[in-house]
């Protein structure tokens, strides 16, 4: 009984070459089960062996190779994968310069995801054709700024989503592993008469299909309607704006015995030691302070030699950064970025999508603290 699908049909990018390889012996594996399964079906033994086809898994880079050279987008049906989630502040510099050459014509292309290279490589690669493509992503891409930055563009490619997961959290048997929240979005220049949206009523909570008319890019039942980035807000409301940012190597920074520690040995630095609060200390309700030296005076930091080796070891790292509004910050003794508000205010961690990026919101108390 001949079967439509073998092996040497499926083609693949991997930029590992042990994984490479690893993916190669993986179809092998699931074409076996597969086979076993054919076999219960249909009352017959059905085996491949002595293996005659391979599947074509290329040792490379996804964003420099061309895919047309792995497989002609004539030929291809589908597309799928796992790219990278890596966010703008943790990206490397040849990461950024993949991404910007991919998102060439994207406006604030350094804002976006690593993922988004993939959407708009995959947009490009299936013009004109029939090909379906779906790719696991974080969902930042879903919400916020990056909507309008990269839908944008897709939609302008004649990109239309066909189905769609809507937040749910990643897992995995690693050690350690992050909390991650993800999305899958499948993606073609065509659409499909019946749209199927995956919703999770918790991103733990198995998915519910429901029947849609429309997938908009935030993932929901909705016209394609996007909010782009804006300075000012649209009525007389409180401004929004980004937390305090140390860019300070850690040096201001405290864990709450790592503060204690340092008041053991510096006790008249209390004063300037305060509670701080980022997005991972809100959301899991952890503790975390902060050398806070708005307020100190010249002669007052003259006097406490702790403090002193902290503003030096900040003024270190500082000079060493790649940036060169960083080097030439002419305040050692400040965050790089000081907005911390002297009203109340709302705090909003923002979509938190794993362990989160150093320094990526920072906004703390203007209440003191004081061990007993």
């Amino acid at each position: 009984m001949p079967l439509s699908i073998d092996v040497d049909q499926f083609h693949g990018i991997e930029i590992e070459e042990f994984p490479a390889q690893i993916a190669q012996v993986a179809l092998w594996l699931v074409d076996h089960q597969m086979n076993l399964r054919v076999s219960e079906e249909f009352g017959m033994y059905f085996a491949r062996i002595p293996l005659k086809t391979s599947p074509h898994i290329i040792h490379g880079n996804a964003l420099t190779l061309d895919w047309n050279s792995v497989l002609p987008a004539e030929r291809a049906s589908h597309v799928m994968g796992n790219p990278p989630f890596i966010g703008h502040h943790l990206q490397s510099e040849e990461q950024k310069s993949l991404l910007r050459s991919e998102l060439h014509d994207v406006s604030a292309a350094g804002m976006m995801d690593f993922v988004s290279a993939w959407y708009v490589k995959a947009a490009r690669y299936i013009r004109n054709t029939k090909i379906e493509v779906a790719f696991v992503a974080t969902n930042s891409i879903t919400q916020g700024e990056q909507v309008g930055i990269l839908w944008s563009a897709l939609l302008k490619e004649g990109i239309r989503i066909n189905f769609a997961h809507t937040t749910f959290r990643w897992s995995n048997e690693a050690r350690g592993k992050a909390a991650v929240y993800c999305v899958i979005i499948g993606f073609a220049q065509f659409e499909r008469d019946q749209k199927i949206l995956f919703e999770y009523d918790t991103p733990d909570a198995e998915p519910h299909a429901r029947v849609v008319s429309h997938i908009n890019p935030y993932l929901i039942d909705g016209p394609d309607v996007l909010l782009e980035n804006r300075s000012q807000p649209l009525g007389d409301v409180p401004t929004m704006m980004y937390g305090s940012k140390p860019t300070d190597g850690g040096s201001f920074l405290f864990s709450e015995h790592e503060a204690k520690e340092f008041l053991v040995r510096e006790p008249a630095a209390q004063k300037f030691i305060r509670p701080f609060i980022s997005a991972h200390e809100y959301l899991h309700g952890e503790k975390r302070f902060v050398l806070w030296l708005v307020d100190a005076k010249p002669d007052e930091i003259a006097k406490l030699p702790t403090i002193k080796q902290r503003i030096e070891a900040v003024v270190a790292f500082r000079k060493a950064s790649k940036a060169k509004t960083t080097r030439d910050y002419p305040y050692p003794t400040l965050f790089r970025q000081v907005t911390q508000p002297q009203s109340s205010y709302v705090l909003n961690p923002g979509p938190y999508l794993r362990e989160p990026p150093i320094y990526s919101f920072r906004i703390f108390s203007q209440r003191r603290h004081c061990w007993k």
